[in-house]
C-alpha cells in the first residue's frame, strides 16, 4: 500500500515534464538548435504525509512508540447481547397454563439444565380466565409465592357470580385490564415457581372451578441470576479481507518478521464462555485456501467475566495468534487476501453448576478479530504495477530529451524499475530503459545512512518520435531489501525519500 504511493510521487514528473515545453512553440529566430535544462522537480516523500492517503486502503494504520508503521485488519467475530437468555427463559413458559389443581408448579421447560435462582421482571402482565360451576358466588385469590415485589407475593383477588345451573356457566377474566408484573421478581423454591388458586363459596367453604387458565405474556427481564445452562449460541461465517496484496501483488515476496492475529474479549455476562473456533482460514493470492494450526483452536478461548459481586462490569482481554503458539506466521506471509472464520459462543463449559452467573438487560459479549502486519520484515522483488496518463504532444520540435534524476533515499527498500510506454490501444511503443535496472538504492538499517542515486535516461530520433504517440505510462516497480540483505528492516513514520528532477532538451528554434 504504501509502496503505491511511493510510486505514484515518484512518476510524478511525467505530466509535469510535458507542460514545460509549451511555452517555446511562437518564438521566430533563425532556425538552430538550442540546449534549454528545466528543473522540474525538488520534493521529498515522507511516510508520515502519505499515511492519510492510505486510509482507503487498511482498516487501520497504526505508529507504534518506536515509529513502526502497523497495518490493521479488524472484524467483528461474534457480537451478542442478553436478548437470547432472556430469550430462552421467556419461552420457557407455555402461552396458556390450565390450572389443574389448587396448587400446582408452573410447568417451565427450560433448556440444557438452567437453573434459575432469581429473575427479575421489568414489564410484562398476567392474565387469568376462570369459570365457576357452583351454584354459590365465589371469590377467589391467585397467589403466586415465588413471584414477588419487596418482599410480598404476587397475588391477585376476584369473584364470580353463582352459577343458575343451566346454560353457560359464569366467569370472570382481567383480559381488557390485565395486572401489572412491573418490578417483580421470579425465586424459585428448587427450581419451581408454584400458582395457588383458593375459592371460597359464603361460609368460607373451599370449592374448585372450572376451565381456570392463566398467561404470562410481554414478559422484559432486567436481571436473571443462576446456573444459566451449557449453550451454545452460534456465530456467522465471515471474512475480513486483507487488500495489501490484492492491490499491489503481481510476484515476488514480502515476509513480516512478527504477523500476529489478535482476539478481543469484551464481556459483561457474569458467566463463564468460551470461543469454540468451527473454522480460521486464510485464503491466499495465489488462490490457496490454508487453515490455522493452534491447539487453541481444539480446546478454545475463554472469556473473561464478571462474578456476581461484579454485577455492571466489563472485563476485557486479549489472546494473540502469534509464530510461538501457532502456524500464523506461514499463513500472514503466503500473500493473504482474507481471513475466513465461523467462531461461536458455548456458555459454562465446564457444566459446573455450583458456579451461579448472572445476566442484565445490559450485558453483551463480543469477539473481534485484529490482524496486525507491522511493515518489519524481508522483501525480495516484491513487484508492483501503475498506469498513469500522459500527454507528450508538445515535445514534437525537440530533437533530443534527456531526464536526470537524483535521490537521497532514508527508506531501507531498493528500487528496481522498469517503464513502459503505451498508445491509447494499450500497445507497448517503448520501455523507458534498455532493461529493469536497480535505480533507487534502500537506505542503510539500522543506522538510517541514506543512499543517493543519480539516472539519466535519454531519447532521440526515432525512438524519440515513437514515444511521442504515448498515452500511458506504465511503470513496473521491484522493491527488495538486498542493501540491507539478511536483516528484518523496519518501515518507519519518519522516512523519507528527497528527489530532485530535472530534463535537458535539445530544441529546434525557428525555420
Amino acid at each position: 500500500m504504501y509502496f503505491r504511493l511511493f510510486l505514484l510521487y515518484l512518476l510524478g514528473w511525467s505530466a509535469l515534464s510535458c507542460d514545460s515545453f509549451s511555452n517555446l512553440e511562437d518564438i521566430e529566430t533563425p532556425p538552430y538548435e538550442a540546449e534549454f535544462a528545466f528543473p522540474l522537480v525538488n520534493s521529498s516523500i515522507a511516510v508520515k504525509d502519505v499515511l492519510e492517503e492510505l486510509d482507503n486502503l487498511a482498516t487501520l494504520i497504526l505508529v507504534d512508540s518506536s515509529g513502526l508503521l502497523h497495518f490493521i485488519y479488524r472484524g467483528d467475530l461474534l457480537t451478542r447481547t442478553s436478548e437470547e437468555i432472556f430469550g430462552n427463559i421467556s419461552n420457557a413458559l407455555p402461552p396458556l397454563i390450565p390450572i389443574l389443581g389448587n396448587t400446582m408448579p408452573i410447568p417451565l421447560v427450560l433448556p440444557n439444565g438452567v437453573d434459575l435462582d432469581r429473575v427479575d421482571l421489568k414489564s410484562g402482565n398476567f392474565i387469568f380466565y376462570a369459570e365457576n360451576p357452583n351454584l354459590q358466588p365465589v371469590n377467589v385469590l391467585i397467589t403466586i409465592p415465588e413471584l414477588q415485589r419487596e418482599g410480598q407475593p404476587f397475588s391477585i383477588p376476584f369473584s364470580i357470580p353463582a352459577y343458575s345451573g343451566s346454560g353457560a356457566r359464569p366467569s370472570a377474566t382481567n383480559g381488557s385490564a390485565p395486572a401489572s408484573l412491573q418490578g417483580y421478581s421470579f425465586l424459585p423454591d428448587g427450581d419451581t415457581v408454584h400458582i395457588q388458586v383458593k375459592a371460597l363459596a359464603p361460609g368460607n367453604v373451599q370449592v374448585n372451578l372450572q376451565n381456570t387458565v392463566v398467561q404470562f405474556n410481554q414478559l422484559a427481564f432486567s436481571y436473571a441470576e443462576g446456573f444459566l445452562g451449557k449453550l451454545i449460541y452460534e456465530g456467522e461465517k465471515d471474512t475480513v479481507g486483507i487488500d495489501f496484496f490484492e492491490t499491489q501483488y503481481i510476484q515476488g515476496d514480502i515476509r513480516f518478521a512478527d504477523p500476529r492475529v489478535a482476539f478481543h474479549f469484551e464481556n459483561s455476562l457474569g458467566i463463564p464462555t468460551r470461543a469454540v473456533v468451527n473454522a480460521f482460514d486464510v485464503f491466499t493470492i495465489k488462490g490457496g485456501k490454508l487453515q490455522v494450526e493452534s491447539p487453541v483452536v481444539q480446546t478454545g478461548i475463554d472469556f473473561p467475566y464478571p462474578s456476581l459481586t461484579e454485577v455492571g462490569q466489563t472485563k476485557t482481554s486479549t489472546f494473540v495468534f502469534t509464530k510461538a503458539n501457532s502456524n500464523i506466521d506461514d499463513l500472514l506471509n503466503s500473500g493473504p487476501t482474507a481471513v475466513a472464520y465461523d467462531v461461536d459462543a458455548i456458555t459454562h463449559p465446564d457444566g459446573n453448576t455450583a458456579i451461579r452467573g448472572f445476566v442484565t438487560d445490559k450485558s453483551f459479549y463480543r469477539i473481534q478479530m485484529e490482524i496486525d502486519l507491522p511493515l518489519e520484515g524481508q522483501v525480495d522483488q516484491f513487484e508492483a504495477e501503475r498506469e498513469f496518463n500522459i500527454d507528450l504532444k508538445d515535445l514534437q520540435d525537440a530533437q533530443k530529451v534527456e531526464f536526470k534524476m537524483v535521490t537521497d533515499n532514508f527508506i531501507p527498500l531498493d528500487l528496481d524499475l522498469q517503464a513502459y510506454f503505451l498508445d491509447e490501444d494499450q500497445v507497448v511503443l517503448d520501455s523507458l530503459l534498455p532493461k529493469r535496472d536497480r535505480l533507487i538504492k534502500g537506505a542503510a538499517f539500522p543506522s538510517g545512512q541514506s543512499q543517493t542515486s543519480t539516472f539519466f535516461v535519454p531519447f532521440e530520433g526515432e525512438r524519440l518520435a515513437k514515444i511521442l504517440k504515448a498515452q500511458k505510462l506504465r511503470v513496473d516497480a521491484f522493491f527488495s531489501t538486498d542493501t540491507n540483505k539478511g536483516r528484518d528492516i523496519r518501515i518507519q513514520s519518519s522516512q523519507s525519500l528527497h528527489f530532485r528532477l530535472g530534463a535537458r532538451a535539445t530544441v529546434k528554434i525557428g525555420g
